[in-house]
């Protein structure tokens, strides 16, 4: 009698999954695809599968990349909009609502701008394009601020409201222009970078560039034909006089007086700032401020390669996987009980035998456990601590 079974021509050929065995479905994308779209269409089609799939079959996904994508974005809205409330506010403090709402659209303006142009030439936004902008927010305004609080002083000063919205911007007009030419000569020699850290690094000054060029257009040609219409016209209240009367103070109380002994005594005030200068360089070869020009980021997956001698049987090479394991559950388990308002620290395991990219082999000696992790924004714990602290329990174990 012949008994005859179905089973993989190598045993060691087997992934494993949250201890199930699985198959492992890697899925990418090309240039010109959106990578949220794509991870909305994957989820809609497991769910659909996932409901006319056999009892007992599972459909999930791990290691998804997107969730870095979806951080990007949110740290990019969240610092736009606090960058267009502050401005908001800070002009409201001084001139009218009309007024400064106008400044505050110089943000969205330039944001929009900026990404119609990038279309034009072939750009997405992704991890380094989206870099870019972050940047920008920080510098988007200045020119911005500084038109119209000059064109808001001309018309104080009597001028109408054309002539003060023209002979404010062109009295401002080579400052803000020397300004741009400034960060301009600073980052522009990254565009022209080579080799592999060239095609990371150099996304990020053309985008900066594009966005900075797209406010100063707003700044001169769209920002004074709206301030030209606005009124300045403030109603008083007990707030803002309050706040004027202290910014005011503090202007003439400690700005004015520092200013003039500075310009009193030239040699002193370019001697003092050349010492700050000095000690602050001073700083990074001392090792009081560490600098690192491509710092690690934080992974969302945590590696273990398994390299036992040649020769070694699978079910040694599953004890070691099990030992591996074990300690992860371990440091997980103790995670929750010292953080129990977080999240668990381990969404997921996987267990891929007969693979190690370490090594240029092949057989069942070879294993690599990856655990998916919480995302780095909501982790109460750094990767290095994680990956040190999983080596130490690691080796201790009777291998």
């Amino acid at each position: 009698m012949l008994l005859f079974s179905e089973e993989f021509t190598l045993a060691e050929d087997k992934i494993l999954f949250n201890g199930e065995r699985v198959a492992l479905l890697e899925v990418s994308k090309n240039y010109n695809q959106d990578s949220l779209k794509i991870r909305d269409v994957i989820q809609t089609l497991l769910e659909k599968e996932q409901a006319i799939a056999p009892e007992g079959l599972s459909l999930n996904i791990t290691q998804d990349v997107s969730v870095n994508i979806k951080e990007r974005l949110r740290i990019l809205t969240s610092n736009g909009l606090q960058g267009l409330a502050l401005v908001f506010l800070v002009m409201w403090a001084f001139f009218n609502i009309r007024f400064s709402f106008w400044v505050a659209m110089g943000l969205p303006v330039s944001f929009l701008g900026s990404i119609f142009v990038m279309n034009l030439l072939g750009y997405s936004l992704n991890m380094m394009t989206m870099v870019g902008l972050i940047v920008a927010i920080g510098l988007l305004m200045d020119d911005s601020l500084v038109i119209a609080e000059n064109i808001a002083t001309k018309r104080q000063s009597g001028m109408s409201t054309i002539n003060a919205s023209i002979q404010g911007t062109k009295e401002v007009f080579p400052g803000v222009i020397a300004s741009f030419a400034t960060t301009m000569i600073i980052i522009g020699p990254l565009m022209f970078l080579s080799g592999k850290m060239g095609d990371i690094l150099r996304y990020i000054p053309i985008i900066l560039l594009i966005t900075l060029l797209v406010s100063l257009i707003e700044a001169f040609f769209i920002l004074p034909a709206h301030l030209s219409h606005s009124h300045l016209n403030t109603p008083s209240n007990k707030v803002r006089t309050w706040f004027i009367q202290l910014f005011e103070g503090l202007r003439d109380k400690f700005i004015l007086p520092i200013a003039r002994k500075a310009m009193k005594s030239p040699y002193l005030s370019l001697g003092s700032l050349l010492m700050v200068v000095l000690i602050s360089s001073a700083t990074i070869p001392s090792g009081l401020l560490k600098f690192k020009a491509m710092p690690s980021l934080e992974s969302d997956t945590l590696q273990a390669r398994v390299f036992l001698p040649q020769g070694s049987l699978l079910n040694q090479t599953e004890e070691a996987v099990d030992k591996i394991t074990a300690t992860l559950f371990e440091i997980n388990s103790e995670y929750q009980a010292r953080f129990p308002d977080s999240e668990p620290l381990l969404n997921s395991h996987s267990v891929l035998y007969n693979v190690n990219v370490d090594a240029l082999e092949s057989g069942p000696h070879l294993a690599t456990v990856s655990a998916d992790l919480l995302p780095a924004q909501y982790r109460k714990v750094s990767i290095k601590a994680l990956i040190q602290d999983w080596k130490k329990r690691s080796v201790q174990l009777p291998m």
